[in-house]
């Protein structure tokens, strides 16, 4: 099943995860930033958990990282034939961490 008229159907689609999926219903109104805590609630047992909410970015059809001030229904096209796909990534500091510790030491290398 698809959106409707006044609610948005997501299929939440989690990068490095094949097969893993959460599909859920907001209303055209909701903000990013609604749907990334909704989702945060729904988080997969099998997928490391985001640090919080900011740490999520969710993308859609080639629109870039959606803004979590906008609204999903300005955001995110609706179809009425099936849920629209929404790439979940997810930023862990730790990442930073070890890119910034990889750079100094291959700097340092040099």
């Amino acid at each position: 099943m698809g959106s409707t008229e006044h609610e948005l159907r997501l299929k939440f689609l989690f990068a490095n995860q094949d097969g893993v999926r959460v599909e859920l219903s907001f209303p055209k109104e909701a903000t990013v930033a609604e749907a990334k805590s909704q989702l945060m609630r729904s988080w997969p047992q099998n997928v490391p958990v985001a640090e919080d909410a900011k740490s999520v970015r969710l993308i859609c059809m080639g629109r870039g990282i959606l803004q979590d001030t906008h609204t999903l229904g300005s955001a995110v096209p609706a179809f009425d034939t099936h849920p629209t796909p929404v790439n979940v990534s997810v930023f862990h500091k730790s990442q930073q961490a070890v890119r910034g510790t990889q750079l100094c030491g291959n700097f340092n290398a040099g």
